[in-house]
């Protein structure tokens, strides 16, 4: 085995193990911003990201509207929400589900 695929491996058990720690579905909403990262993020997620994921069991969907999608997102359905971009997509993200949560709370 590479290298490579060692760690993928190690860190995909060892997210597995702290995911069952808290006793809690798997159900992450990814967001990617092909254009983030000097546009490298797409590939980013691909090949490094993603394979963690599927190594621990995460179940994942992504999305590239971030903002129409994080308006109508259930965030109930979801365990939690990755950005994999810059800046700029975090804080959309957040501000819409703020936005969303205040509506709730």
């Amino acid at each position: 085995m590479a290298d490579g695929e060692g760690a993928a491996v190690a860190w995909g058990e060892r997210l597995t193990r702290c995911l069952d720690s808290f006793g809690r579905p798997k159900r992450l909403f990814v967001f990617v911003n092909p254009f983030g990262g000097k546009k490298c993020a797409k590939k980013i997620y691909d090949t490094e990201i993603k394979p963690l994921f599927e190594s621990c069991g995460c179940e994942h969907h992504t999305a590239r509207d971030r903002v129409e999608v994080a308006s109508s997102l259930d965030l109930v359905e979801y365990d939690g929400v990755v950005c994999v971009s810059g800046d700029g997509v975090l804080v959309e993200v957040s501000d819409t589900s703020r936005s969303l949560m205040s509506e709730f709370f």
